[in-house]
Parts: C-alpha cells; sequence; structure tokens
C-alpha cells in the first residue's frame, strides 16, 4: 500500500473487509464514511468528540469554568488582537477540560456589523464557543423586544433575566409594583447617582428592608419563581442542571440604572425587582431543589456587583459584566452588620462571594477551575499522605491538597514525555506530603497550591477506567499568585491566583488565569475566519437594501454643515435629545461623512453607512451654562474654514457673527434653551419661539453629545470636566438610534409589523402623534399618499449674522 494512499481510502476498505473477502455493504461504508468526514468538519469548528455528549467526569474532578462578557467586533482589531477567529482558537485550548462557558451579556450591539445585521451574524459564532448560559445585558436591547426575542431564541443555549418581568394585569404583579417602588422611594438619592456613596449606605433603610424579605409584607414571601409575568424577551428565570455530578443552578440580574436608559422599554412596560432580593428568594428556592452550587451571571457595574456579593451570601459565584475592564477574581467579604445575614446563612455561607469579570471584545477571558472540597476524600495516590495516625486531615494546609487528591489521574503519554509527567507527578506528592508536615502548617492553603506544576499529558478520569484518556488535559496548576480578599472590586492586571472558598462544595480550592487573545499566542481559527468574511460579503448586499424614504432632500455637504444649521444636523440631534432624555444635545458636524446631498426617494443601508461609518458612542453629562457658552464659541471658532467641530444641535438656539474675532462669536443674549421634554419644530418648519428661555449660564443643563466631544477632542476642552449622568455603555450608538427611528416608520407604513406588546405600544405611540410632534421628535411626515417619510426641516436655530443662508 502506497505511503499516499488517502486515510479514508485506507478505512474504506477495512470497514468493509470480511474474512471470506465478500464485498463491503454499500449503506454501512457510506454512512461510516459519512460520520467520519461529518466528524473532521465538525472538529474544524468546534472540536466536537463524544466527550462533549457524555462527560467522562464525576463530582471529584475540578469544575473547570471559561467566562467572558461584552463582544462587540467579530474582526479583529488594527493590532491583530481579539477578533472571534481567534477566540475560538483559544477557547478550544480549553475543551479537553470540558469546562461550563458562561456569557455576561452585550452581544448584539454595538458595531458598524450589528448596525446593518441587528446583531444576527453573533449567533453562529456564541454557538461556537459552546456558551453554556447567557445573560441579557443592555445593548442586547438595542433593536428592540422583538428582534431580540428572534436573535436568542435563534442560540443553543438560554439567555436568563431573573429581576425583571413584564408588565401584566395580575394583582399580585401590582403589589409586586407597588412594593417596589416603595423601596425605590426610600433610596431615590442612590437611584439619581448610581454607584455613589457605595461605603456609606451600609446598613441604611434599603438594605434593612431587604433583611425583611420573608416578612408577610413580601408579594411573593411564597415562592418567587411563581410570581405571575414572564421575563422580557422570553428570557428564562433560572438554569437549573446536573454538572459532573454537581447540582448547579444559574440565574441572571441586571441593574435598575440601565433598564431606565432604554428606549425599547418605558416603565410602564416592565416590573423591576432589586437584584438583591431576587437573588436571595431565588437562592432559597434552589437550595430547597438541592442545589449545591449557585452561579450569578450579571450585567451591571462593580459597584452593584459588590453589592450583591455583601447582601446574597447563598450566592457562590458572580460572573459580571458591563464594565469593559478586566477585573479578575477578586472576593468580597460580607459585611459585618450585614442586615440580610441570619444564622442560617452564615452556618451554611461563611467566608466571601468570588466576583469575576473578565474584560471586553474578544481580547481577554477567564478560566476558572473549582477543585471540590471534601471532608472524606476519594482514596487514590495522593490522598494517603492527608490522613494522619488518627484518620483526620493534618492541619489547615491539606485543603489545597485534597484539591489535588481529587483532581483527576495524569498519565504516561506521548505528549509530553514520561518524565515530565513523572515529574509533575512527583512534585503533586511532595506537596501533599509537605501538608502532614509540621511546616505545612506555616503555609496557607494558597501558597501551597502555588507550589503546583502545570501537569500537561494524558488523563483518565476517576470514573472511567480503562477509557483512553483525554488529551492534554491541563490541570490549571501552574504556579499562580495568591488571590486576596478585595474590600472594594477594582480593575487589575493580575494574570492569576489561587484562594481556598469555604462556601463552595464544603471549601473548595478556587484557581483562576487570565487568558488574553493576542497574535503571539493563538492563531486564527481558519474555518471561522471563512465565516467572518461571509458576513463582510453580506454586509456589502445588505448595503443595497432600501431603508426608508425621503420626503425632502438630506443635505449632508461640508460647506454646509460645517458652517451653518443643516437638517440632517437637525434630525440626528432631536433624535438624540429625545432617546438621552436631556435637556440639549449636539453633536460635531465631522460625524456626518457622506458629503452630499441625499436626494427624494429611496434611502438605503448604504446611505446610512456613508453617513454615519462609525459607532459613535452617545453619553449624557451635567452642563452649566456658561461651558455651554465655551463650547459653542470653540464650535464656531474656525468659520470660514470647514472644521468638524461646528455643531449640530437640539434644544437650543444661537447667533453668532463670524466676522469677530474667535472667542467672542457667540451673541450671549440669543442663546436661549427649550424647556426639557418640549416639541421644537412645527409642520412649516417654524420653531416656537416663545418656548425658549433664555440659557442661566449658573444653571446645570443635562447634554447628550458623543464621548469623542467629551474626552475634549476637536477644541471641546470645556467639555471634559462635566460629571457624567448617563454613561455611553448604557445608550445605544448613534447609527443604531437611526435605525431604529426608521424601523418605526416602517412598521406605520406596513411593510413590517410588531410581535411583541410592548413594539405594538410603541407603534401606537407613534402613529398617534400629530404632525409637528411626529416632525420635531422623527423628522417624519406623512405625505400625500399618507405614507410616512423622512422630510426633516432648518427652522433657524443656528444664524450666522455676517452670512446669508445657502
Amino acid at each position: 500500500m502506497g505511503r499516499d494512499t488517502p486515510v479514508l481510502a485506507v478505512q474504506g476498505r477495512r470497514i468493509g473487509r470480511r474474512g471470506d473477502d465478500s464485498p463491503p455493504e454499500p449503506d454501512e461504508e457510506i454512512r461510516r464514511l459519512a460520520s467520519m468526514i461529518t466528524r473532521q468538519a465538525s472538529r474544524g469548528f468546534t472540536g466536537e468528540t463524544w466527550y462533549d455528549f457524555d462527560l467522562p467526569l464525576n463530582r471529584t474532578d475540578p469544575i473547570v469554568i471559561l467566562h467572558f462578557n461584552d463582544v462587540y467586533n467579530i474582526d479583529t482589531r488594527e493590532d491583530g488582537s481579539g477578533g472571534v477567529a481567534r477566540f475560538v482558537t483559544a477557547m478550544q485550548r480549553f475543551s479537553h477540560l470540558h469546562p461550563l462557558v458562561f456569557f455576561s451579556g452585550d452581544a448584539l450591539n454595538p458595531s458598524l456589523m450589528s448596525t446593518y445585521m441587528k446583531g444576527r451574524q453573533m449567533i453562529p459564532f456564541l454557538n461556537l464557543l459552546k456558551v453554556h448560559t447567557a445573560c441579557l445585558g443592555n445593548h442586547d436591547f438595542d433593536f428592540g423586544i422583538d428582534e431580540l426575542e428572534y436573535t436568542i431564541g435563534s442560540c443553543n443555549f438560554p439567555w436568563l433575566l431573573t429581576n425583571v418581568f413584564a408588565r401584566s394585569s395580575s394583582d399580585d404583579l401590582r403589589k409586586l409594583d407597588r412594593y417596589m417602588h416603595g423601596k425605590e422611594d426610600e433610596s431615590q438619592h442612590s437611584r439619581n447617582c448610581p454607584g455613589e456613596g457605595l461605603q456609606e449606605k451600609r446598613g441604611t433603610s434599603e438594605d434593612e428592608s431587604l433583611a425583611a424579605d420573608s416578612q408577610t409584607a413580601d408579594p411573593f414571601a411564597g415562592d418567587y419563581t411563581v410570581l405571575p409575568g414572564e421575563p422580557i424577551a422570553n428570557a428564562w428565570k433560572y438554569r437549573l442542571f446536573e454538572w459532573q455530578g454537581v447540582r448547579i443552578g444559574v440565574i441572571g440580574l441586571v441593574e435598575r440604572e440601565w433598564l431606565d436608559t432604554l428606549a425599547c422599554i418605558s416603565a410602564d412596560d416592565v416590573v423591576y425587582v432589586d437584584y438583591v432580593l431576587a437573588a436571595n428568594r431565588m437562592c432559597r428556592f434552589l437550595r430547597a431543589k438541592e442545589c449545591e452550587l449557585i452561579i450569578a451571571l450579571t450585567h451591571m457595574r462593580a459597584p452593584n456587583d459588590q453589592r450583591l456579593a455583601e447582601m446574597a451570601p447563598d450566592i457562590d459565584i458572580i460572573l459580571g459584566g458591563h464594565d469593559h475592564d478586566y477585573y479578575g477574581l477578586q472576593v468580597i467579604e460580607p459585611t459585618a452588620d450585614n442586615p440580610v445575614l441570619s444564622s442560617q446563612h452564615t452556618a451554611c455561607c461563611s467566608g466571601g462571594t468570588p466576583v469575576v469579570k473578565s474584560g471586553t471584545d474578544f481580547h481577554d477571558f477567564t478560566a476558572i477551575a473549582i477543585f471540590p472540597g471534601d471532608s472524606s476524600p476519594q482514596p487514590n495516590l495522593l490522598a494517603t499522605a492527608l490522613i494522619d495516625d488518627s484518620g483526620k486531615h493534618v492541619g489547615a494546609a491539606a485543603i489545597a491538597a485534597a484539591a489535588v487528591a481529587s483532581a483527576p489521574r495524569v498519565l504516561d503519554g506521548t505528549d509530553p514525555p514520561p518524565e515530565a509527567t513523572a515529574s509533575a507527578i512527583a512534585a503533586a506528592v511532595a506537596v501533599a506530603q509537605e501538608a502532614s508536615s509540621s511546616k505545612a502548617e506555616e503555609l496557607s492553603p494558597s501558597e501551597l497550591a502555588s507550589q503546583l506544576l502545570h501537569a500537561k499529558g494524558r488523563v483518565i478520569p476517576d470514573n472511567k477506567p480503562g477509557q483512553g484518556g483525554t488529551e492534554e488535559r491541563h490541570l490549571l496548576l501552574k504556579p499562580a499568585l495568591p488571590a486576596q480578599s478585595q474590600s472594594h472590586l477594582k480593575p487589575s492586571d493580575c494574570p492569576g491566583g489561587v484562594v481556598v472558598v469555604p462556601k463552595i462544595l464544603g471549601k473548595s480550592l478556587v484557581q483562576w488565569e487570565r487568558v488574553r487573545v493576542t497574535p503571539s499566542s493563538f492563531a486564527k481559527n481558519k474555518h471561522v475566519e471563512l465565516l467572518v468574511k461571509k458576513y463582510e460579503r453580506h454586509i456589502k448586499q445588505q448595503m443595497r437594501k432600501k431603508l426608508a424614504k425621503l420626503g425632502a432632500e438630506l443635505e449632508t455637504r461640508f460647506r454646509i454643515i460645517r458652517t451653518q444649521e443643516s437638517n440632517c444636523g437637525n434630525w440626528l440631534c432631536e433624535l438624540m435629545r429625545k432617546e438621552c432624555k436631556s435637556d440639549i444635545a449636539f453633536i460635531n458636524s465631522g460625524t456626518i461623512r457622506s458629503d452630499c446631498v441625499f436626494k427624494v426617494g429611496d434611502f438605503r443601508y448604504g446611505d446610512l453607512a456613508a453617513m454615519l461609518p462609525m459607532a459613535d458612542e452617545i453619553a449624557v453629562v451635567s452642563c452649566k451654562g456658561s461651558v455651554l457658552l465655551a463650547a459653542l464659541e470653540n464650535a464656531v471658532s474656525q468659520i470660514p474654514k470647514t472644521e468638524g467641530r461646528f455643531l449640530q444641535v437640539a434644544g437650543i438656539r444661537f447667533e453668532f457673527d463670524s466676522s469677530k474675532p474667535a472667542g467672542s462669536r457667540v451673541i450671549r443674549e440669543t442663546v436661549k434653551v427649550a424647556p426639557r421634554g418640549s416639541s421644537l419644530q412645527s409642520s412649516d418648519g417654524q420653531a416656537g419661539l416663545g418656548r425658549f428661555e433664555p440659557l442661566d449660564e449658573n444653571a446645570e443643563y443635562t447634554v447628550a453629545t458623543k464621548s469623542y466631544v467629551l474626552q475634549g477632542r476637536d477644541g471641546f476642552t470645556m467639555m471634559t470636566s462635566c460629571p457624567v449622568v448617563v454613561e455611553g455603555e448604557r445608550l445605544p450608538p448613534l447609527p443604531t438610534l437611526v435605525r431604529n427611528a426608521l424601523s418605526l416608520t416602517a412598521m406605520a407604513n406596513g411593510l413590517k409589523r410588531p410581535h411583541s406588546r410592548v413594539v405594538s405600544r410603541q407603534l401606537s405611540c407613534f402613529t398617534s402623534l400629530q404632525q409637528d410632534q411626529m416632525l420635531s421628535e422623527f423628522g417624519c411626515k406623512k405625505d400625500m399618499d399618507d405614507e410616512v417619510v423622512l422630510a426633516p426641516k432648518c427652522d433657524g436655530r443656528i444664524v450666522d449674522r455676517n452670512q446669508q443662508p445657502m
């Protein structure tokens, strides 16, 4: 047989060969060959083996968790880092550990590709990563409830939302709503200043009220899970499953701060339950079902994750998102005066709670190994050194060695060499022996664990004797820094660590490692890269599709938008002002890149991409009137040059004289602002001048603008000191905001129809608007054929006294 004979051909002949040289059965041979080909094709994406469907591990083996959060762009950065193709390769390096993969929200937006595909391009990649369970994030709602329900329903895993419910007419739900509103009234200051005064808030009326959640005043004192009303977007309330013989429960929690900023959901659509209250109720429910390990997936800021760790002691580990910094694993201890801690909590949930946050955008993830604690470990090669003559464990340091003893056996294999494997075992034995020595009493379990090696070879799980082992199973026992308990969560550059957590499965050792997805560490998965290229081609085809109909020309020429008011600038800023619920909105004209006039007729996806090619982040700040004046002066300082710093505005109007020196061009007495929430434009394009009020230089105004401006770019240095009211992470980017507004016009014209009660209510509100209000808030009007068209107008909100309008 030749050396170049194809493997499949050789195997095919062997399959059909019998002792009497009878011809192979065609059906059997085809079936086996097809199975082999399918397996090979599948491995190119996921590396699947039979272990993925019949887990060969038991409760004495380490439970491995991979966690990531907040991913947006599937392609790599300019420096080659990140990207889903490289991320898949990095995650596959841990596939032999049979990990649980958890995701903490925000995948469907923002990105340029998501603007035109509504996040659907993320579905196959999340499925390829074998995500087990996910929690919803704020940007997952950017395209509305209808789109979200279809998108997450297309995933191979559930999305959780434990503390937000669709409002119903149920009496029980109305009682819950009143109950929660009563708590909000007690903590209104903390709602207005999220994350502020966290330390001073200990023992306040809000937290004390949470301690009384078993009182009869609690409308769901019986069973939280039977509360009428379903989580929004058809999400799950919780997930309960068994993994390696351990019963695990997962819940998904979100904060009120970003929920209040969603344009697709109003306060009338949902009932929000405080995440601490919901967590304590769900934990009690899960423990009643004999759940041994409770994991909370969260999408909220670090101060709220910290409060959850302090106030919900039944949670074993928190895997958080929303923050884009890498935090790693930090242990948060409960406060001594925690009113939620009862004697029953203290008995079974002693010790701190690990909190994990894993970076952003396919650049990092966290690998966590939980070595289950056991008061009577299974006897094996390493266990004998843990027991003294009386049969009792020796010292606190024995905990670390017990974790090693419960790990799978590392056997002799071809990779690495036998001597390397033998040295790894010898080192582990040495640690186990050290646990029984007097010197071991001087070392903490974390210090002992940091001496363990990174064993690599073939592994036979304890519950599968005689089976061929899993290749290259990492025990995650390379030298690591001890994990320290923290009083406050903060970003960290720590590469990893180990810690003993008493509350997890009977005093388990937990080891974690930061995995950086860099070109030097991981190559791109070629199969996934082909899929990325496919979506890039799809985007080009999408650009030709109709998005809306223009009933008036849309002006975006640089010589106009960078020197004077434009109808396109008015439209974008009014959308921002309405979305952000701010007093004023403005953008630098450099945001609009198309440099053309869009003619009456079809407005396509490609036109929107040409106009707003970047996923510009929007934020809301509090700004003094004097700072606003300085910003307006900077905006007009370079005229007649066509500089991108010229502002397009909403909620404010002013006049200036471009013939005067820069810095003194704005005519102060002409600067006026509109009352918050007022409609500013009438159907003939003229503004109601009497509704504007003179600017007060000492007053505070809320201003929605781009993060680019708030960073002091284009000369807007005066904006850098303005306190943030709503951060950019909690708001959809500008192209998404435009896309959502135009989707309403499509539904109003009958081209689409709503699928949920929330979206139906939004459509009803839109179609019932008066012509003036529809034009001012959405830049739309009804034409002669009663079709809603995009037709924004200029209204004289910006006037140059030295120049006639063009």
